[in-house]
Formats: C-alpha cells, sequence, structure tokens
C-alpha cells in the first residue's frame, strides 16, 4: 500500500525525469537502494547514423529515377487485374520489411515476397512496388518515398499501352 500512496502522492504534480526519484522512494522502502546505480547516458551518435547513405540519401533516390520509372511500370502492370486487397497485401509485406529497412542503393541484394513468389526484388523495386500500390488503393497517402516523377511517367505510359 506505501508504494502505491507514493504513486498517487506524486502522480498529480508528474513531470518527466520524476520517475528517477519514484524509484529512489522505492529502493529506500523495500530496502534495495545497493542494487542499482543510475548511469548517465552519454551514447553518441554512430558514424554509420550521422552521415547519408543507402536509403536515407534523397540525391541518390533522385539519380535512381530512370529505375524507378521502370520498376513503378512493372508494378502497374503487375497490379492490372488484382484486386484492393492482394495489392494491400502486397504492399503490407513489403511495409512489414521495410521495418528492417530497404536499401535501395544495392541492386545486388535482393528480397523475397511470399506474395509474390516467382520473382526476386530489388530493394529501389521493392519500393517502387508499394508506392505505386498505394498510389492505386490510397492515392492521398503519404508513403515518405519520393516517387512521384517516376510514377507519373510510368503512369502515362502505361495508360498509353493498355488503350
Amino acid at each position: 500500500m506505501k508504494l502505491f500512496n507514493i504513486w498517487k502522492e506524486k502522480i498529480d504534480s508528474f513531470i518527466p525525469g520524476d520517475e528517477y526519484e519514484m524509484v529512489d522512494e522505492y529502493a529506500r522502502l523495500l530496502k534495495l537502494q545497493g542494487w542499482y546505480d543510475w548511469q548517465l547516458d552519454i551514447t553518441e551518435p554512430s558514424s554509420e547514423e550521422s552521415s547519408p547513405n543507402g536509403t536515407t540519401n534523397p540525391e541518390l533516390l533522385k539519380e535512381k529515377e530512370p529505375a524507378a520509372f521502370l520498376y513503378c511500370l512493372d508494378a502497374l502492370q503487375r497490379f492490372d487485374n488484382k484486386s484492393r486487397e492482394e495489392i494491400f497485401s502486397i504492399v503490407s509485406e513489403i511495409g512489414m520489411l521495410g521495418t528492417k529497412g530497404i536499401d535501395y542503393s544495392d541492386p545486388d541484394r535482393t528480397h523475397l515476397l511470399k506474395s509474390i513468389p516467382e520473382k526476386e526484388f530489388t530493394g529501389l523495386h521493392l519500393l517502387c512496388l508499394m508506392y505505386t500500390g498505394f498510389k492505386i488503393i490510397e492515392p492521398d497517402l503519404e508513403t515518405g518515398l519520393d516517387f512521384a516523377d517516376a510514377y507519373k511517367m510510368a503512369l502515362d505510359v502505361h495508360k498509353s499501352s493498355v488503350h
């Protein structure tokens, strides 16, 4: 009950950082002060995090626009005659891969999709598939990917070849 009362007294005026005082109070009450030490967070960002490369480099993405155009065109052709649910399944799978990072700078690294098992895709191809899929099923969704020009060119070519 005492632990709850400590929390109850603090919660109305709680500000970030107060949790450390609460832990110290709990430790004093439970006689656990020697069981832990507070350490300063002195983590420095790694050079990898601070220098743009791969998926964090917008200039590189712009350089890859000719390939992005072809991949967007491929995506439009792949998504022809597919339902919204089928497209959503594909873009969702790519999105899940993206949580671990998709490197579009390496054309030799490929990925497999369960939803399209017969093909290996580069990172750039996957991102273009996802961008194009979302343009079809949720046109106003902001994906954070800058494939607008490549997509528009691919859409124009696709429309002209379909009719």
